[in-house]
């Protein structure tokens, strides 16, 4: 519920960020790299935030996954070692009964 409501909010401030920009009608030259274009400002503003809206939505997606591999991975070896343990308690216990 909560990771819907962040995203609602996230949506309605771009959405309004998006409404206001559409008033900014100079025009921009950008120079980039091989190239040069002439933008609307509301557009180049646009463009740049969605840019680094959805590069920053993909580095938490790979720190999340890191983060719940890694946690997979602790549950298997804690599971393991868990296994381990009951084995040589387990033999402990019949080596002292016998």
């Amino acid at each position: 519920m909560k990771y819907i409501l962040t995203m609602l909010f996230v949506l309605v401030i771009l959405i309004t960020l998006i409404l206001l920009g559409t008033h900014n009608n100079q025009i921009l030259s950008f120079n980039y790299l091989i190239d040069q274009k002439e933008f609307k400002a509301s557009t180049l503003l646009s463009i740049i935030f969605l840019l680094g809206f959805i590069i920053g939505w993909i580095t938490c997606g790979l720190f999340w996954l890191r983060t719940s591999l890694a946690l997979l991975y602790a549950k298997r070896e804690v599971k393991r070692l868990t296994q381990q343990i009951a084995k040589v308690t387990n033999s402990c216990n019949y080596n002292i009964s016998h």
